[in-house]
């Protein structure tokens, strides 16, 4: 039996929108209470995080670890965009 494309792609596909386009990333503490919608606070041990390829692969084997035992569920507002996307 054949399927369609679009068929196929519905099963594989997951649309994700990221609102961080809309988000400023500082360390002011006046930014951070006028409105924590827009602005986050700036990781200062983000760069430490990713410091090495070791610590990079170590942290992929650990996701997928987690990956398998819960799989991918996608919270219904994901589902539904995706839907809509089609």
């Amino acid at each position: 039996m054949r399927t369609s494309l679009k068929e196929c792609l519905k099963e594989r596909i997951i649309v994700i929108t990221f609102s961080i386009y809309n988000t400023v990333i500082t360390d002011d503490e006046n930014l951070l209470k006028s409105d924590p919608n827009v602005y986050k606070l700036k990781d200062k041990t983000l760069k430490d995080k990713f410091n090495t390829t070791k610590c990079n692969v170590k942290m992929l084997f650990d996701n997928y670890a987690k990956y398998e035992k819960e799989a991918l569920k996608p919270p219904a507002s994901v589902k539904e965009y995706t839907h809509s996307y089609f």
